[in-house]
Order: C-alpha cells, then sequence, then structure tokens
C-alpha cells in the first residue's frame, strides 16, 4: 500500500514532505548531525573501526541508541571495547508508537553531548526509525519546526523517509510543543 492511499484511509493530511519519492539508499554510509551526533545502519553498528574513531567518525563512540527489536548489540559484552547501548524497541510499521520515545532519546543525546561524548543512533537502514528519532531532537534542540528539521536532515542524509505514520507523530510533535 502507497503512503497516498494509507493516507486517505487513515484521514491523514500529507504535508509535502511526506509523499517524496524513494531513493535507492546507500545504507553503509553514516552521516554526521551534529559533532556529538551520528546517523546510520545496522551495517556501521557492526563496524568496530567506524565505532572505535578510526574510520568516518573522529572519535569513539560512547553511546549507541539502537532502535529496534531485533538487531544485536554487538560491542556491549566485551569489557575491553565496550560501548554503552540503549534499545528503543519499535519496529518500522506506520502504527508503532515511536512518540512516546522522543523525549527519552532527547535526554539521552542531551546528557551525552553535555559530557562531549559520541553518539550513534541507528535502525537496520538508518532511513526511517533512528532519523524520526533525530527530527524529533533537531527540532527540540534547534528549535525547529517538523519540516525545517526534517530539510536540515535530508541534506544532511538523503536516504531519509520516516514512514507516514512516524510523520504523523512528528507534525502532533511540533503541536505540543508550540502550545
Amino acid at each position: 500500500m502507497n503512503k497516498l492511499s494509507l493516507a486517505k484511509r487513515k484521514n491523514i493530511k500529507l504535508s509535502p514532505l511526506s509523499m517524496k519519492r524513494t531513493i535507492q539508499p546507500n545504507i553503509g554510509s553514516v552521516s554526521q548531525v551534529f559533532p556529538f551526533l551520528w546517523l546510520g545502519s545496522k551495517i556501521n553498528a557492526f563496524d568496530k573501526q567506524l565505532l572505535f574513531g578510526m574510520k568516518e567518525i573522529p572519535n569513539k563512540v560512547d553511546l549507541i541508541i539502537n532502535v529496534s527489536k531485533d538487531i544485536n548489540n554487538k560491542f556491549i559484552h566485551n569489557k575491553v571495547n565496550s560501548i554503552e547501548h540503549i534499545r528503543i524497541p519499535v519496529n518500522d510499521d506506520t502504527k508503532e508508537e515511536i512518540s512516546v520515545y522522543f523525549e527519552l532519546v532527547y535526554q539521552y543525546i542531551e546528557n551525552a553531548r553535555k559530557k562531549n561524548k559520541i553518539v550513534f543512533i541507528h535502525c537496520h537502514m538508518g532511513i526511517s526509525r533512528s532519523p524520526t528519532l533525530v527530527i524529533a531532537y533537531i527540532m527540540k534542540y534547534l528549535r525547529m519546526s517538523f519540516t525545517m528539521a526534517f530539510q536540515y536532515l535530508e541534506k544532511i542524509r538523503p536516504i531519509i523517509e520516516p514512514n507516514i505514520g512516524f510523520i504523523y507523530q512528528l507534525e502532533k510533535y511540533q503541536k505540543n510543543m508550540y502550545k
């Protein structure tokens, strides 16, 4: 079912951003959102050199936010190469309530930022779930509207495409931010 038919069925008003075309993703790339926040995929989450500051990310990652129910946390049990992990158990499903994690993820990222730590957030492909949480973070951190936060992140990571249910929740989050 495409976005338009799903939106009509659920009586959701679509913004121009929610109708963007699907892009063939490069899920192997990692994207720097801020000096302290990086966004990527499961592939990146298993890349030891990347996470320990030997590739694109210049310093060791201190916190990994895993936005999935089923991706293993690879560097959690090794004492020498341990990285703190937080799991946000969300599937990429339009019915999934990801918004219940917006404030929690914001607090984790903010706590890390204030301690000069590096955060890496990922889901399976870095296209829907983790970008949704990053957009929510940007909205609050930079006091941006949903549209501006989306565009900001899309310039950094053109493959983002939160599902229509997540977009609806981000638009609702924006309304609640400015009450």
